[in-house]
């Protein structure tokens, strides 16, 4: 937003803009949450006042050796995280396919729609489409970003799978934010005393050691290696190492490479 009476340029970054004291707004959100509908509203309202001008961004195109060349990076997902989102306490994701179709895949074409699906072998099954939701929301774009990262900055990718008999039983698995007592060590309390039901104390030792060490590593030398040793290979759009936590720990190349590739080419944010 700003007004032509002043000295501008369209190369500008926002932050640039802000000193020469043009108004910017940002709006974000994730997809359904009203961002277009609020920009229609302010332009409306702003429009007699200002010459405006709406810009349409994502986070992949800030992923350039200028903006982000120097920044290492440490991302992944969950195996499953989704599953916490359908449970029955909170119910903010569909867990079938009739009202996947309504709330999401009506944003993708039919034929994208057919590719994607027919990579979960669960689908349409409940397991199926919360495979796929956590996918959509939570590890297509990171593979994404990773991918966009890589190519000027050392990126490392994980995935966290662990999960117990009583997880598997109560259909949560790796669940959202599972991981989050492990990176942080915080195994006392009362999530210590829930995490101790599901998991034995060598198993959460075991896990915490490996998951901690290698964030110490990544805040020390910007790799979660040691250094001189290289078991965590850096990320890159060829291999797509990813480390996979769980009962035994492994460096795994493209998991789920089928899956992936289903989604290239679609975008829906």
């Amino acid at each position: 937003m700003h007004d032509l009476n002043r000295e501008h340029n369209h190369n500008w970054t926002p932050t640039q803009a802000r000193k020469q004291g043009i108004p910017v707004i940002g709006i974000g959100g994730p997809v359904g949450s009203g961002k277009t509908a609020l920009v229609e509203a302010l332009c409306q309202r702003l429009r007699d006042r200002f010459s405006l001008a709406a810009v349409t961004n994502d986070i992949f195109t800030c992923l350039n050796p200028k903006q982000s060349g120097d920044v290492a990076l440490l991302i992944g997902t969950n195996k499953d995280e989704s599953t916490m989102f359908a449970s029955r306490r909170l119910r903010m994701v569909p867990s079938n396919a009739k009202a996947l179709e309504k709330e999401f895949l009506c944003l993708i074409s039919p034929e994208q729609q057919k590719r994607i699906t027919a990579a979960y072998a669960a689908y349409p099954r409940k397991r199926g489409v919360l495979d796929l939701l956590t996918d959509a929301v939570f590890r297509i774009p990171a593979v994404r970003v990773a991918d966009c990262q890589s190519v000027h900055s050392p990126v490392y990718m994980y995935r966290f799978e662990w999960n117990s008999f009583l997880l598997k039983l109560a259909g949560l698995r790796s669940f959202h934010g599972l991981e989050i007592p492990f990176v942080f060590g915080n195994n006392e309390g009362r999530n210590g005393k829930l995490l101790r039901l599901i998991a034995s104390k060598k198993r959460i030792k075991s896990l915490t050691g490996q998951i901690q060490q290698s964030w110490i590593n990544f805040a020390h030398y910007r790799s979660p290696n040691k250094p001189d040793t290289n078991n965590w290979k850096a990320y890159d759009s060829k291999e797509r190492a990813t480390m996979i936590f769980d009962k035994k720990s492994r460096l795994v190349m493209d998991p789920d490479a089928h899956i992936r590739e289903a989604w290239e080419g679609v975008y829906y944010y």
